[in-house]
């Protein structure tokens, strides 16, 4: 079961005592278990380490040492700013797997398809924190099966101006329909950012660049369809 707290000022601000008897003890927890840095409450002591002498013998408290990585500290702030950075690369060291998203295949305006390049749509919840505009390697699993594809996050910018945000993957040597189908898309390598190109023919050669780069990262990385 997964809890979402509305972290209102109320929230933030009460006090450890009341957090352990009136937020945490309704969970009759065995234990309570969260990283070094996590703080419950308004004051600078309001830490893992102060939090065992009000929970007293309720239950036990698991403090997560930091992890690190080239001796930066993980965390999920450093993740999300690496993915707004576009360095997939780097998010999935920091991850120790490919960074994923889920997401259900929906109709799109079917562009793709004349340029051929049929794409499926992916349509994400708002909840989910996605990697910044641009062109991707990706790996698409459904149906027990992983696929290969180039991803592209970003608004078409060469058909429309004010288009909306749009995530497209066209799935490599994939010819059937999936609409409807709820996919895990495995985030691998960045491609390129998103282009306005002058004509549709332009765009054409750069996703048949796109392609090869995309089959090139399959050859050196065979294991990734496992």
């Amino acid at each position: 079961m997964v809890l979402l707290v509305n972290y209102s000022y109320l929230f933030q601000s009460q006090t450890p005592s009341d957090f352990v008897k009136k937020f945490l003890s309704r969970f009759n927890p065995v234990a309570v278990v969260a990283g070094f840095d996590h703080t419950y409450g308004g004051a600078s002591d309001d830490n893992m380490a102060n939090l065992p002498k009000y929970v007293g013998d309720t239950f036990d408290v698991i403090t997560v040492p930091a992890q690190k990585s080239n001796d930066q500290k993980i965390s999920s702030t450093k993740i999300r700013q690496e993915l707004d950075n576009g360095n997939i690369e780097t998010v999935n060291k920091l991850l120790g797997r490919p960074f994923q998203t889920k997401g259900v295949i929906v109709h799109g305006e079917e562009r793709g398809r004349l340029l051929g390049y049929p794409t499926a749509n992916v349509e994400h919840s708002e909840y989910q924190w996605l990697p910044t505009i641009g062109v991707y390697v990706v790996t698409v699993a459904f149906g027990g099966k992983k696929y290969l594809g180039m991803a592209s996050i970003g608004k078409n910018v060469t058909f429309s101006e004010d288009g909306p945000m749009t995530v497209e993957i066209n799935l490599i040597d994939f010819k059937q329909n999936i609409y409807g189908e709820v996919v895990r898309v495995n985030w691998l390598a960045h491609v390129r950012g998103e282009i306005k190109f002058q004509t549709a023919d332009e765009l054409i050669e750069q996703l048949d660049r796109d392609e090869q780069l995309t089959r090139n990262y399959l050859s050196v990385h065979p294991d990734i369809l496992d």
